[in-house]
């Protein structure tokens, strides 16, 4: 009998796609063969101070935001019934989270809790904090595959755990490391932006095949929604749906204030862009990877010369941060990357990307991993 293998999903917390993402987890993998095993929620660089610096925190409202979004995602789990392990990642100060857009443009983190999770039900519903998700991991009774919706610093944090090591399995991305000129905060992708020094390491140490869905696919208008009742319409489960809904409304009403203020400054006004649910995608891309999907997504390799060098130049492009020491050419070979996909210890394993993708099988299986149980 096939050993059974476990999903890990590690998200960040705000946005609605990463409860989407949890909740396609578990949709996607409970048989026999993979089981979805729980979830670790990142923390969030958040600074509610007038005209805040961009790139800086404020200790007490990051860790405030990141109570807050674990408990939601708790929450999510406990109302439905369901025991699914819910962890808060690690703590803002041991990490170099911070974010590549203005905190003048969020939304106030409170104003997500639209079902009192905060004090209430998904706070108690919290399995506890990142060392106690290492030792839930190290006893789970097989491999482990990742699938990444935020930032990658608790990977980059496990990969120095030998046992954890061994048993890691493939790992998937929303992200990209693809420079954009598009992009209007994030160079390459957000979920990379917010700790590259993170990304780095993972890219060039994690031990199986990794494979990255960026934003391009995510955001193409043939896998978007014109708006959250649309996506409604498909039948979803109805909490993820009036997560959408609320968070949608709020993100687009601070979105037009943030682009009228940089229309006043000169700058171009760019509208609301379609929903697009995107961590959901690797999460599909893991189970196409395990052999659940068909035909949904076409892979190309990554060249890591390249994708190294983007990343470095996305540090240099982006404000100075005192979180984590600057990204150099030194500093991937300190860390094992030699040239031509090549590393200290050998060939580095596939690393891969999506380029294209059946745009009528995704709306499908979003319908399908979004729908109640």
């Amino acid at each position: 009998m096939a050993e059974t293998e476990f999903v890990f999903v590690n998200v960040d917390g705000p946005n609605a796609d990463n409860q989407a993402c949890a909740w396609g987890a578990l949709k996607a993998f409970h048989d026999s063969n993979v089981k979805f095993a729980g979830v670790i929620v990142s923390a969030t660089a958040v600074n509610y101070a007038d005209n805040a610096p961009l790139g800086s925190r404020n200790i007490d409202d990051s860790r405030a935001a990141h109570r807050l979004h674990t408990a939601r995602m708790a929450g999510l789990f406990a109302r439905a019934g369901i025991n699914v392990p819910v962890f808060r990642g690690m703590d803002i100060t041991r990490t170099a989270i911070t974010t590549p857009i203005p905190h003048q443009a969020h939304v106030r983190h409170e104003r997500y809790d639209i079902y009192g999770d905060a004090h209430g039900e998904g706070a108690r519903a919290i399995a506890g904090e990142f060392n106690q998700a290492l030792r839930y991991m190290a006893d789970l009774p097989g491999r482990i595959h990742i699938v990444v919706g935020g930032p990658f610093t608790e990977v980059a944090h496990v990969l120095r755990h030998r046992q954890l090591r061994r048993k890691l399995g493939y790992l998937t991305a929303q992200a990209g490391l693809e420079l954009s000129k598009r992009a209007i905060y994030s160079k390459l992708a957000f979920n990379v932006d917010v700790d590259l020094l993170a990304a780095l390491e993972v890219f060039v140490l994690y031990p199986q095949k990794m494979f990255y869905v960026p934003s391009d696919i995510t955001r193409h208008p043939s896998v978007t929604f014109k708006s959250a009742e649309e996506l409604i319409r498909l039948g979803i489960h109805p909490e993820i749906g009036q997560i959408f809904l609320e968070h949608r409304a709020q993100a687009e009403e601070r979105h037009k204030q943030e682009q009228l203020r940089r229309q006043a400054l000169g700058k171009e006004f760019r509208p609301y862009p379609a929903l697009s649910i995107h961590d959901l995608q690797a999460v599909l891309a893991l189970s196409q990877v395990l052999g659940y999907e068909k035909k949904l997504y076409q892979f190309a390799p990554i060249e890591a010369d390249t994708a190294i060098s983007n990343l470095i130049a996305a540090a240099q492009m982006r404000s100075p941060d005192s979180y984590s020491p600057p990204l150099t050419p030194k500093m991937a070979r300190k860390l094992g990357h030699l040239d031509a996909n090549r590393t200290t210890r050998g060939q580095l394993p596939g690393r891969y990307v999506v380029t294209a993708q059946n745009a009528g099988l995704y709306k499908r299986r979003v319908r399908d991993l979004l729908g109640p149980l």
